[in-house]
């Protein structure tokens, strides 16, 4: 039998084999399957959400920063920063429309410090982010000392996105 990727991590991290043999037939150890089911019980409850689930999963795969837990092609912080870009294309694009501040409407620094929050006005209401301080400079929008009222949006507002018109830029309302 042929080792797998998973087999070679099993045996690199635990220093065991993966498979015995006998009578010239190679059979998958006992402790090679409970640990590969203990990273499937782990994948599924990232899966099934929750910030517990992602750490619970991290410790499975001995990843020590979250941000690097990868779905093979991607890691978090691959995708948090290509938020980032994408939202601060829209943000500066809409700039006139679109606002930042590194505290909420109650004028609480956001998370204590380290991050702001940026927000775009729709047609369909606000739509915000927030972001790590090191972001600030990506957003070329208004400063404002307190964010904007929130109008109670979640990530299932997204869409709101898309309803952003043409004419805003066309008729030069966001130069």
């Amino acid at each position: 039998m042929e080792k797998t990727e998973m087999m070679k991590r099993y045996e690199a991290e635990t220093d065991e084999v993966a498979t015995w043999t006998w009578h010239e037939r190679e059979f998958l150890t006992d402790d090679y399957i409970a640990w590969l089911e203990a990273k499937a019980a782990a994948y599924d409850r990232l899966m099934s959400g929750g910030k517990k689930a992602i750490e619970e999963t991290c410790k499975a795969f001995k990843i020590s920063d979250i941000g690097e837990f990868s779905d093979g092609f991607h890691t978090f912080n691959t995708l948090y920063h290509q938020r980032a870009v994408l939202f601060a294309t829209l943000v500066n694009t809409y700039s006139s429309h679109s606002w930042k501040s590194y505290r909420h409407e109650d004028g609480q620094i956001c998370f204590g410090g380290g991050w702001f929050i940026v927000g775009i006005d729709t047609p369909k209401g606000s739509y915000t982010y927030h972001y790590e301080n090191k972001y600030w400079d990506m957003f070329n929008c208004q400063t404002y000392e307190n964010a904007k009222h929130w109008d109670g949006h979640t990530d299932d507002d997204v869409e709101r996105l898309l309803t952003l018109p043409d004419e805003w830029e066309t008729k030069g309302e966001n130069k």
